[in-house]
C-alpha cells in the first residue's frame, strides 16, 4: 500500500458537507456546599461564562413544586468566569442567609434540587438561525415541576458566632447579633449572662458579679439591623 498522500497547510482542502451544532446544552448535575457556601453546575457541553445569569437559577426542596424555593440574586458569581463544561458559583452571604431562613430548603441531600431558566446561559459554539437571524443556542430549561436532584450535598457544619450585640436598659432588651442565620428554636436565655468586666476571677465575691438572664425573658427575631 502506498502512504497518503499528505495535504499541506497552504492547501487545505475545503469541507464537503458542514452540519453545525444544533444541540442545546443541558445541565446535568449539580453539587452545593452549604459550608463553604459555593455552588458547582455540570453540563454535558462547554457554556457561555461571560453573559451567565445566576439569578436565573432557583434552590428548592422538592422536584416537582418551587413552593419552598429561592432564587439566586447576582450578588453570587461565577469564579473564575471562563467558558467550560462546569462552572462554579460562590454563594453571596445575602443568598446563603436567605437560603437558611427557608427550614425545609438544603437541609439535605433529599430536600436540595434545582431548576433553571433558558435565559441562565447559551452554547458556546451552537447556533440557530431564523429568518436570516443568528443566535446562540440557548440552554435547555430545568423546569421547576421537574427539578433536578442534588449530586453532591455538604451540610453547613460551622458554628454560629455573635459578632456584636446591644443593651437597652431603659427599654429592658437586649439585641444579639451573629454572622449567620441562628435556630431561633435552639435558643437558651439562661445561657446568657453579663457581666462587668471581660475577665471574672473564678472564686472570692467578684466571681458572682454577674446576671444571668432568666426563662422569664422573651425574644423576637430579625433579619435586619432595625
Amino acid at each position: 500500500a502506498q502512504p497518503l498522500v499528505p495535504i499541506p497547510t497552504s492547501n487545505a482542502t475545503r469541507v464537503n458537507t458542514w452540519t453545525g451544532d444544533g444541540t442545546q446544552p443541558n445541565l446535568i448535575a449539580f453539587d452545593l456546599d452549604m459550608n463553604d457556601a459555593k455552588l458547582r453546575l455540570v453540563f454535558d457541553e462547554p457554556v457561555n461564562a461571560t453573559a451567565f445569569a445566576v439569578d436565573q437559577i432557583t434552590i428548592q426542596s422538592e422536584s416537582t413544586t418551587a413552593s419552598s424555593s429561592y432564587t439566586l440574586s447576582s450578588e453570587s458569581v461565577l469564579s473564575p468566569r471562563a467558558h467550560s463544561t462546569v462552572l462554579h458559583i460562590e454563594i453571596s452571604k445575602g443568598d446563603l442567609d436567605a437560603m437558611n431562613e427557608i427550614a425545609e430548603l438544603t437541609m439535605t441531600a433529599e430536600s436540595t434540587f434545582i431548576s433553571i431558566t433558558s435565559d441562565a446561559t447559551a452554547d458556546v459554539f451552537g447556533w440557530w438561525e431564523y429568518n436570516n437571524t443568528r443566535a446562540p443556542l440557548a440552554l435547555k430549561a430545568i423546569d421547576s415541576t421537574n427539578a433536578l436532584a442534588v449530586r453532591t450535598f455538604t451540610t453547613d457544619t460551622t458554628s454560629p458566632n455573635l459578632n456584636r450585640y446591644w443593651i437597652d436598659m431603659d427599654a429592658g432588651k437586649l439585641k444579639l447579633e451573629f454572622d449567620e442565620v441562628v435556630d431561633v428554636g435552639a435558643l437558651d436565655v439562661t445561657g446568657i449572662r453579663l457581666q462587668y468586666a471581660k475577665y471574672l476571677p473564678t472564686s472570692g465575691d467578684e466571681a458572682s458579679e454577674f446576671l444571668k438572664l432568666s426563662n422569664s425573658s422573651s425574644y423576637t427575631t430579625t433579619t435586619s439591623d432595625s
